[in-house]
């Protein structure tokens, strides 16, 4: 099974982009949904995915580009991978 990277802020991006493997799943959570809108080069962008709740509650706007998904689809991925790893610094 991959991973499962549940990034908090911009630290948490971070510490994830320098110890995460191909394959892994990147999910953008609470404050770690502004880092959307940051480079992201170092991640597949198919494999990254940002809590809709979250991103729609900090007023940013809907945006076509980004792979929103909801609690369910949140857990669903919980459900396919492991470990799950939380980033906050």
């Amino acid at each position: 099974m991959n991973t499962l990277h549940l990034v908090f802020n911009r630290l948490g991006l971070k510490s994830c982009e320098r110890l995460k493997s191909e394959g892994d799943k990147v999910i953008l959570i609470g404050d770690g949904v502004y880092q959307q809108q940051s480079d992201l080069a170092g991640f597949d962008s198919h494999k990254v995915f940002t809590l809709e709740e979250d991103y729609l509650a900090r007023g940013l706007k809907d945006d076509k580009n980004q792979r929103l998904i909801s609690y369910n689809q949140m857990v669903e991925l919980c459900i396919e991978c492991a470990p799950i790893v939380s980033w906050h610094e």
